[in-house]
């Protein structure tokens, strides 16, 4: 796993953004379904409450909970459906972006597999 917590700052050029190979990071793994994921981590503060990178996971369904920190994506490739715990499902495609805030809950339906440019922030300050 690649990070870089200097002060520089961590260029990911276009043609990047879908050539990086992501290394092999913990499946996802919920109630008897475990989907793979990959997570390329650009870039991590000094206290580890900020990180960039991108990751992607393969087809399939599962819960996401935004307890511990906010995170805001953008979809490079793949398609996923996003159905809130306590609203209307909405789809996230190629060239869209979406911010989960800290305290976000609902499951992510992911229909062709997605690679993300995320975000992620456990500070709220």
């Amino acid at each position: 796993m690649t990070a870089t917590t200097t002060v520089t700052a961590s260029r990911i050029g276009k043609d990047e953004l879908t050539s990086i190979i992501a290394p092999d990071a913990s499946p996802i793994s919920q109630d008897g379904v475990s989907i793979p994921a990959r997570d390329y981590r650009s870039w991590i503060n000094a206290d580890g409450s900020i990180e960039t990178g991108i990751w992607e996971c393969d087809a399939g369904t599962f819960r996401s909970r935004f307890e511990q920190y906010g995170e805001m994506i953008y979809i490079i490739q793949g398609e996923m459906v996003c159905t809130p715990d306590d609203g209307e499902a909405f789809t996230l495609a190629e060239g869209d972006s979406c911010t989960f805030p800290r305290g976000w809950s609902g499951t992510w339906e992911v229909k062709r597999p997605i690679r993300k440019l995320y975000a992620v922030w456990t500070n709220e300050s």
